[in-house]
């Protein structure tokens, strides 16, 4: 029988069958390269669990080559105490109808390793028919550095938990010993004080004993001011600073304090300018705390203000606030200082010591108690700005 030339018997063109048995061998050598280069491995078995396919994915995983395991029973990849699990599990697949089912959706699916180490896995399955043999393959992705974040993410949580639970713990306890440790210095003071303003109404005017007694009457005063503050910074951080808010005119309470920091000016030698608007919209305030506020604003500018200098004292509403602020031509802060100075008991290096380092702290709760918010401007030689704002709808809960 004669064969045309470039065809089969029967007529047909042999172009297209070798056309179709190259696409074939392309499919299947873009499959394997696909299967080989994967980061997961890929490891498929027969029905009675005998290893087929080994991926360099599985390779990497398990530390096996391929020529290792390929005919071994698949319980080589597995740890001896789920072999039976796992044999019921790939059976009790193979009677269902379905194809493909994610594994390790209940208990956590494990793998072993040539060397014997048991690894968390992410795995899924599927099935399908090769003629009359079934064919299981399993993806299987190591899991362990997640599970490691996982338990380090947890660890990390435990520990945040523990140290918040130890520092309320803390300031609870510094709360009591503070409220103690106040009342109980305030009890003499007051008698020290009323000791010292009875002696001063005895001495004669001219006695040089009565500097002695002024000199204990500030130091009293002094030492209730700091008790107060120390309690002050406690509601702060605490959250319990109490406000006693109504809308205030705060031109007038502005004012109002400068005129009691006249003294503690006039005694460096200071000049106060006040750059004050005729009017303010009004805020809901604690004047008594903004006074607060401005005391330790104008106290720490007189502190740092060598004599001759000058305070300015300057206020405006803008964008839905008062904005307020203390210049001094003093001399400036150095940049590394700056983001310390309303850290509680903060002192720069080398100054002089005139507090506990409250002040600013204080201050800056007052402020934030109010919903408005407080910075600082400044550079060696300068001088510096000490300001804070209050929103004109200041109606957020101290």
């Amino acid at each position: 029988m004669h064969t045309p030339v470039g065809g089969f018997p029967d007529g047909r063109d042999l172009t297209e069958h070798r056309a179709a048995m190259e696409a074939l061998r392309t499919s299947e050598f873009r499959f394997a390269s696909i299967v080989d280069i994967a980061a997961d491995a890929i490891v498929s078995v027969d029905d009675e669990q005998i290893i087929t396919l080994f991926n360099q994915g599985a390779e990497r995983i398990f530390g096996y080559t391929a020529a290792e395991v390929i005919g071994k029973p698949l319980d080589l990849l597995l740890p001896p105490d789920v072999h039976e699990i796992h044999r019921e599990h790939i059976r009790q697949f193979a009677r269902t109808g379905e194809s493909a089912r994610r594994m390790g959706e209940r208990s956590e699916v494990r793998g072993r390793r040539k060397n014997g180490q048991i690894f968390p896995a992410e795995a899924s399955i599927s099935k399908f028919d090769l003629g009359n043999r079934r064919v299981f393959t399993a993806v299987l992705r190591d899991i362990t550095e997640r599970r490691a974040a996982e338990q380090e993410r947890a660890r990390l949580l435990d520990a945040e938990r523990s140290a918040r639970a130890a520092a309320e713990v803390a300031l609870r306890t510094r709360d009591e010993v503070l409220a103690v440790v106040s009342h109980d210095l305030r009890n003499p003071l007051s008698v020290i004080d009323m000791c010292a303003a009875s002696l001063s109404h005895k001495l004669p005017p001219d006695d040089a004993a009565r500097s002695l007694v002024r000199t204990i009457e500030s130091s009293t005063a002094w030492m209730n001011r700091l008790i107060e503050d120390l309690l002050d910074v406690a509601r702060v951080e605490a959250g319990r600073l109490a406000l006693e808010r109504s809308p205030h005119d705060l031109v007038r309470v502005i004012s109002e304090a400068t005129v009691m920091l006249e003294p503690l000016i006039a005694e460096k030698s200071l000049t106060l300018r006040e750059e004050l608007p005729d009017y303010l919209p009004r805020a809901n305030v604690d004047s008594r705390r903004i006074v607060q506020v401005l005391e330790n604003l104008v106290s720490n500018a007189v502190k740092h203000t060598a004599a001759g200098g000058e305070i300015r004292i300057h206020a405006e509403a803008s964008n839905g606030e008062i904005r307020v602020s203390v210049r001094d031509t003093g001399s400036g802060i150095p940049s590394e200082n700056l983001p310390h100075l309303f850290d509680r008991f903060w002192q720069a290096r080398g100054a002089r010591r005139g507090g506990a380092g409250l002040g600013l702290a204080i201050a800056k709760g007052i402020v934030e108690a109010h919903g408005g918010r407080m910075w600082v401007e400044s550079e060696l030689g300068s001088g510096s700005v000490f300001g804070f704002s209050i929103p004109l709808d200041s109606d957020s809960p101290a």
